[in-house]
Protein backbone atom coordinates (compact mmCIF):
# COMPACT_ATOMS: atom_id res chain seq x y z
CA UNK A 1 0.00 0.00 0.00
CA UNK A 2 1.13 3.05 -1.05
CA UNK A 3 2.01 5.43 2.12
CA UNK A 4 -0.55 7.93 4.05
CA UNK A 5 1.38 11.49 2.97
CA UNK A 6 0.00 14.87 4.21
CA UNK A 7 2.97 17.28 3.97
CA UNK A 8 4.30 15.86 7.45
CA UNK A 9 1.03 16.86 9.03
CA UNK A 10 0.91 20.05 8.32
CA UNK A 11 -2.39 21.53 6.71
CA UNK A 12 -2.82 21.92 2.72
CA UNK A 13 -2.66 25.44 2.02
CA UNK A 14 -3.22 24.89 -1.79
CA UNK A 15 -6.70 24.99 -2.84
CA UNK A 16 -8.38 23.77 -5.91
CA UNK A 17 -11.21 25.63 -6.83
CA UNK A 18 -13.57 25.02 -9.57
CA UNK A 19 -15.66 27.07 -11.72
CA UNK A 20 -18.14 26.41 -14.61
CA UNK A 21 -19.23 29.61 -16.85
CA UNK A 22 -17.90 32.86 -16.55
CA UNK A 23 -20.99 34.47 -18.55
CA UNK A 24 -23.39 37.64 -17.80
CA UNK A 25 -25.68 36.10 -15.34
CA UNK A 26 -29.30 37.67 -16.62
CA UNK A 27 -33.34 36.79 -16.12
CA UNK A 28 -32.80 34.07 -19.57
CA UNK A 29 -30.14 32.29 -17.12
CA UNK A 30 -31.79 29.61 -15.49
CA UNK A 31 -31.44 26.75 -13.85
CA UNK A 32 -27.87 24.65 -13.32
CA UNK A 33 -26.12 27.28 -15.58
CA UNK A 34 -27.80 30.53 -13.74
CA UNK A 35 -26.23 28.09 -10.26
CA UNK A 36 -23.05 27.75 -11.88
CA UNK A 37 -21.76 30.68 -13.60
CA UNK A 38 -20.03 33.96 -12.06
CA UNK A 39 -20.12 36.95 -14.04
CA UNK A 40 -17.09 38.08 -15.87
CA UNK A 41 -16.70 41.20 -13.61
CA UNK A 42 -16.45 38.77 -10.52
CA UNK A 43 -14.10 36.81 -11.83
CA UNK A 44 -12.03 39.64 -12.70
CA UNK A 45 -12.13 40.92 -9.36
CA UNK A 46 -10.96 37.49 -7.97
CA UNK A 47 -8.08 37.32 -10.58
CA UNK A 48 -6.94 40.74 -9.42
CA UNK A 49 -7.39 39.87 -5.60
CA UNK A 50 -5.01 36.67 -6.56
CA UNK A 51 -2.27 38.41 -8.80
CA UNK A 52 -2.47 41.90 -5.99
CA UNK A 53 -1.70 39.27 -3.29
CA UNK A 54 1.35 37.30 -4.63
CA UNK A 55 -0.73 33.79 -5.30
CA UNK A 56 1.34 31.26 -7.68
CA UNK A 57 -1.38 29.48 -10.18
CA UNK A 58 -0.60 26.06 -10.81
CA UNK A 59 -1.98 23.10 -12.87
CA UNK A 60 -3.82 20.15 -11.39
CA UNK A 61 -0.82 17.94 -12.93
CA UNK A 62 1.43 19.74 -10.83
CA UNK A 63 -0.79 19.60 -7.50
CA UNK A 64 -0.54 15.57 -8.20
CA UNK A 65 2.85 15.84 -8.85
CA UNK A 66 3.84 17.67 -5.34
CA UNK A 67 1.35 15.12 -3.72
CA UNK A 68 3.44 12.04 -5.22
CA UNK A 69 6.13 13.14 -4.91
CA UNK A 70 6.40 14.17 -0.84
CA UNK A 71 7.18 17.48 -1.08
CA UNK A 72 4.94 20.17 0.74
CA UNK A 73 3.51 22.50 -1.26
CA UNK A 74 4.66 26.37 -1.11
CA UNK A 75 2.15 28.67 0.39
CA UNK A 76 0.02 31.55 -1.70
CA UNK A 77 -0.18 28.43 -4.56
CA UNK A 78 -3.49 27.95 -5.89
CA UNK A 79 -5.02 25.51 -8.61
CA UNK A 80 -8.06 26.75 -10.86
CA UNK A 81 -10.12 24.86 -13.07
CA UNK A 82 -12.97 24.83 -15.05
CA UNK A 83 -15.17 22.42 -16.09
CA UNK A 84 -16.68 21.47 -19.74
CA UNK A 85 -14.63 23.43 -21.94
CA UNK A 86 -17.83 25.81 -22.80
CA UNK A 87 -17.02 28.60 -25.12
CA UNK A 88 -15.94 31.47 -22.62
CA UNK A 89 -12.49 30.04 -21.68
CA UNK A 90 -11.90 30.71 -24.75
CA UNK A 91 -13.51 34.39 -24.96
CA UNK A 92 -13.69 35.47 -21.49
CA UNK A 93 -11.02 33.90 -18.69
CA UNK A 94 -7.98 33.38 -21.14
CA UNK A 95 -7.61 37.09 -21.68
CA UNK A 96 -8.88 37.95 -18.31
CA UNK A 97 -5.96 35.10 -17.39
CA UNK A 98 -3.42 36.88 -19.69
CA UNK A 99 -3.88 40.02 -17.95
CA UNK A 100 -2.91 38.82 -14.57
CA UNK A 101 -0.36 36.56 -15.83
CA UNK A 102 -2.24 33.34 -14.25
CA UNK A 103 -2.71 29.70 -15.19
CA UNK A 104 -5.55 27.48 -15.07
CA UNK A 105 -6.95 23.22 -16.06
CA UNK A 106 -9.95 23.05 -18.33
CA UNK A 107 -11.56 19.62 -18.32
CA UNK A 108 -13.58 19.29 -22.03
CA UNK A 109 -15.37 17.08 -23.70
CA UNK A 110 -14.09 16.66 -27.15
CA UNK A 111 -16.47 14.53 -28.54
CA UNK A 112 -19.07 17.49 -28.37
CA UNK A 113 -16.80 19.66 -30.37
CA UNK A 114 -18.67 23.10 -30.77
CA UNK A 115 -21.93 21.60 -30.09
CA UNK A 116 -23.84 22.50 -26.36
CA UNK A 117 -21.73 25.65 -25.99
CA UNK A 118 -18.57 23.28 -25.91
CA UNK A 119 -15.45 25.11 -27.66
CA UNK A 120 -14.25 23.25 -31.34
CA UNK A 121 -11.16 21.58 -31.27
CA UNK A 122 -9.77 24.01 -32.76
CA UNK A 123 -10.18 26.86 -30.27
CA UNK A 124 -9.10 24.00 -27.73
CA UNK A 125 -6.06 23.63 -28.85
CA UNK A 126 -5.82 27.82 -29.64
CA UNK A 127 -6.58 27.97 -25.76
CA UNK A 128 -3.95 25.24 -25.09
CA UNK A 129 -0.81 26.68 -27.02
CA UNK A 130 -0.97 30.33 -25.08
CA UNK A 131 1.07 27.57 -22.42
CA UNK A 132 -1.59 29.10 -19.49
CA UNK A 133 -3.94 26.50 -19.70
CA UNK A 134 -3.95 22.41 -19.24
CA UNK A 135 -6.14 20.55 -20.95
CA UNK A 136 -7.74 17.54 -18.70
CA UNK A 137 -10.65 15.06 -19.95
CA UNK A 138 -14.22 15.11 -18.95
CA UNK A 139 -14.84 11.89 -20.83
CA UNK A 140 -15.78 12.39 -24.17
CA UNK A 141 -19.64 13.21 -24.14
CA UNK A 142 -19.95 14.27 -20.63
CA UNK A 143 -21.62 10.54 -19.45
CA UNK A 144 -22.05 10.12 -15.98
CA UNK A 145 -19.51 6.86 -15.20
CA UNK A 146 -21.55 4.86 -12.53
CA UNK A 147 -24.12 5.07 -15.09
CA UNK A 148 -23.02 3.03 -17.87
CA UNK A 149 -21.31 0.00 -18.42
CA UNK A 150 -17.79 -0.91 -17.87
CA UNK A 151 -17.60 -1.21 -21.78
CA UNK A 152 -18.93 2.11 -22.47
CA UNK A 153 -17.31 4.21 -19.71
CA UNK A 154 -13.63 2.60 -20.64
CA UNK A 155 -14.91 4.06 -24.76
CA UNK A 156 -15.28 7.70 -22.90
CA UNK A 157 -12.20 7.77 -21.27
CA UNK A 158 -9.98 5.87 -23.90
CA UNK A 159 -11.52 7.71 -26.67
CA UNK A 160 -11.55 11.48 -25.03
CA UNK A 161 -7.72 11.40 -24.10
CA UNK A 162 -7.05 9.57 -27.52
CA UNK A 163 -8.63 12.29 -29.36
CA UNK A 164 -6.78 15.16 -27.03
CA UNK A 165 -3.49 13.48 -27.11
CA UNK A 166 -3.74 13.51 -30.77
CA UNK A 167 -4.90 17.06 -30.94
CA UNK A 168 -2.35 18.71 -28.58
CA UNK A 169 0.99 16.25 -29.34
CA UNK A 170 1.13 15.68 -25.57
CA UNK A 171 0.01 13.82 -22.76
CA UNK A 172 -3.35 14.47 -20.81
CA UNK A 173 -3.09 13.29 -17.72
CA UNK A 174 -5.88 15.20 -15.73
CA UNK A 175 -9.39 13.68 -15.52
CA UNK A 176 -12.52 15.48 -14.21
CA UNK A 177 -16.01 13.48 -13.12
CA UNK A 178 -18.83 14.86 -15.10
CA UNK A 179 -21.18 15.13 -12.36
CA UNK A 180 -18.97 14.90 -9.71
CA UNK A 181 -19.94 11.36 -9.82
CA UNK A 182 -17.73 8.39 -9.02
CA UNK A 183 -18.07 4.91 -7.57
CA UNK A 184 -14.13 3.14 -6.59
CA UNK A 185 -15.14 1.49 -10.06
CA UNK A 186 -15.06 4.16 -11.89
CA UNK A 187 -11.95 5.70 -10.00
CA UNK A 188 -10.28 2.39 -10.94
CA UNK A 189 -11.18 3.27 -14.56
CA UNK A 190 -9.67 6.34 -14.76
CA UNK A 191 -6.57 4.89 -13.34
CA UNK A 192 -6.12 2.14 -15.63
CA UNK A 193 -6.91 4.34 -18.59
CA UNK A 194 -3.78 6.27 -18.05
CA UNK A 195 -4.73 9.30 -16.38
CA UNK A 196 -2.65 10.02 -13.52
CA UNK A 197 -5.01 12.22 -11.21
CA UNK A 198 -9.24 13.04 -10.73
CA UNK A 199 -10.58 16.06 -9.28
CA UNK A 200 -14.20 15.44 -7.66
CA UNK A 201 -17.12 18.22 -6.44
CA UNK A 202 -16.53 18.44 -2.84
CA UNK A 203 -14.23 18.52 -0.14
CA UNK A 204 -15.05 14.95 1.14
CA UNK A 205 -11.22 13.97 0.84
CA UNK A 206 -7.73 15.78 1.61
CA UNK A 207 -4.33 16.23 -0.58
CA UNK A 208 -2.55 12.94 -0.33
CA UNK A 209 -1.11 10.16 -2.18
CA UNK A 210 -3.93 8.04 -1.40
CA UNK A 211 -6.46 10.39 -3.10
CA UNK A 212 -4.75 10.99 -6.31
CA UNK A 213 -8.03 10.39 -8.20
CA UNK A 214 -10.61 12.32 -6.06
CA UNK A 215 -8.75 15.32 -5.13
CA UNK A 216 -11.41 17.51 -3.32
CA UNK A 217 -12.14 21.20 -4.76
CA UNK A 218 -14.04 23.96 -3.67
CA UNK A 219 -17.00 25.24 -5.71
CA UNK A 220 -16.87 29.28 -6.46
CA UNK A 221 -20.00 31.01 -7.13
CA UNK A 222 -21.05 34.23 -7.95
CA UNK A 223 -22.65 35.11 -4.75
CA UNK A 224 -19.02 34.91 -3.51
CA UNK A 225 -17.71 38.05 -4.64
CA UNK A 226 -14.71 38.85 -2.84
CA UNK A 227 -15.46 38.31 1.01
CA UNK A 228 -16.26 34.37 0.21
CA UNK A 229 -13.61 34.50 -2.42
CA UNK A 230 -11.14 34.71 0.24
CA UNK A 231 -12.40 32.53 3.09
CA UNK A 232 -12.35 30.07 0.73
CA UNK A 233 -9.20 30.29 -0.24
CA UNK A 234 -7.98 30.14 3.37
CA UNK A 235 -10.60 27.54 5.07
CA UNK A 236 -9.32 24.22 5.86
Amino acid sequence: MTPRNIFAGAPCTTPILMYHEVIEVGPATVGEQRAFSITPRTFEMQMRYLHDHNYQTVFVRDVAAYVRAGKRLPQRLVALTFDDGTVDVAETVLPILKKFGLKATIYVNPGFDGVNDRMTLDKIKKVWVSGLIEVGSHTLTHVRLSDVPPEQAVAELKGSKSLLEKLLGAPVVSFAYPFGARTEETMHLVERQGYKNAVISGLSTQLSVEHLFDLPRKSIFESDKIAGFVRKLHER
